[in-house]
């Protein structure tokens, strides 16, 4: 069950979702910073290809600036990498969050 806090955060997090937002930008609109969450490139088909947040390091403090370092676990066509490591091009637009289903 969520929250309307948490009711407020998927509305921003999908209002960011349509703009074309980095992978920054869209985490750090989320509880945790995104930890947990499924994220995808636009550019990727279906939704066996994306990675899970496993950790996020905000670079700076300052308001609207949404730079980071993402690290998570990668699933490519189903198949899950169990190492966690630094995800690439996080910091590009065109990523977007995978809704559980």
């Amino acid at each position: 069950m969520v929250g309307a806090a948490g009711v407020a955060v998927v509305r921003q997090a999908k209002a960011l979702h349509s703009a074309g937002s980095n992978l920054f930008q869209l985490a750090f609109a989320m509880e945790n910073f995104g930890v947990g969450v499924r994220f995808k490139r636009n550019t990727w088909r279906g939704n066996d290809c994306f990675w899970t947040i496993t950790k996020m390091q905000r670079i700076s403090q300052k308001p609207g600036d949404y730079r980071g370092v993402a690290y998570g676990k990668k699933t490519w066509k189903g198949i899950q990498d169990d190492r966690e490591r630094e995800i690439t091009r996080a910091e590009r637009r065109g990523w977007r969050y995978i809704d559980e289903v």
